[in-house]
């Protein structure tokens, strides 16, 4: 066959879900298809559908399975402007295709050192399919502590066959995160908005702070009254003292703000620090 005669090699087209992304209006099942698309590219050899409304399925080549629950995840895309959901979303997609590959590894064993403690509110647990059984711990009123490894590009949620392989002894898990969490996070920045102060550590881990009891107890003696904070979002802690003029009233608009307006929305509850740790500071002071 001459030259002439061949047909032209036509070059693949491009994906369309980033376009559907930015589509004005998104729904439950378009971002569900959306997902299972980006996916089944990033994993070739896997399977990927989509299992239920808001819920995809990864399984592996070695039919190891991974279920993601996208609830959380539509709630922050609807909520942010249509040009900035692909930002919001890569993470996301990143975490899932890492979990999935490491579903295949075999013998690969927990380490400890990078085992890390997360802030989740309850509706965390509502989102989670009913089969995965993560690492946890209640913390205080509608918080918990939900453990996870710290890959090069991710947060993996730890489950409790994870726990057990790693051998910490009971009641050791928070210790050791704490631990390994002031390595990841050495220097802290404040910053003022009004009567009201904000913690910044990187964008992670600033819920997590709140599991440091010696930056509470030394912040406690800097503000007059009772400390109280909250965590309107995983990358926004607030705090101001009780004896500040207005100051519990700016902490409230700043967290209902932010659990409107941001993303990673966490909590709208106000907890006082004391010597036995976090309390909730007063039982009608959750934001709805």
């Amino acid at each position: 066959m001459s030259s002439g005669d061949r047909s032209p090699i036509l070059a693949a087209a491009p994906p369309d879900w980033p376009r559907r992304l930015r589509l004005p209006v998104l729904r439950e099942e378009q971002l569900t298809d959306i997902v299972v698309e980006a996916l089944a590219t990033r994993l070739p050899d896997c399977e990927v559908e989509a299992s239920g409304a808001l819920e995809a399925t990864v399984t592996t080549r070695r039919q190891s399975v991974l279920t993601a629950q996208l609830g959380s995840l539509w709630s922050t895309l609807t909520a942010c402007e249509p040009e900035e959901r692909l930002r919001e979303l890569e993470p996301f997609l990143r975490s899932l295709t890492e979990s999935a590959r490491a579903l295949d590894v075999r013998g690969r064993r927990p380490r400890r050192d990078r085992v890390v403690p997360l802030i989740k509110d309850d509706s965390f647990f509502d989102e989670v399919d009913p089969g995965f059984r993560p690492a946890t711990e209640r913390l205080v009123a509608d918080l918990s502590i939900v453990y996870a490894f710290d890959r090069p590009r991710s947060l993996q949620i730890m489950t409790e066959a994870e726990r057990g392989a790693l051998g910490v002894p009971a009641g050791g898990l928070r210790e050791l995160a704490v631990r390994n969490l002031r390595r990841l996070v050495p220097e802290i920045r404040h910053e003022e908005s009004g009567s009201a102060h904000m913690l910044l550590a990187g964008g992670n881990f600033e819920a997590s702070l709140l599991l440091l009891d010696d930056l509470w107890t030394r912040l406690a003696g800097d503000v007059p009254g009772e400390l109280v904070a909250c965590v309107p979002a995983r990358d926004m802690m607030l705090y101001t003292g009780s004896g500040i003029a207005g100051g519990i009233d700016v902490l409230r608009q700043l967290a209902l703000r932010i659990l409107t307006e941001g993303g990673y929305a966490l909590s709208g509850t106000l907890l006082r620090w004391t010597p036995l740790g976090w309390q909730t500071y007063r039982a009608d002071n959750r934001l709805h």
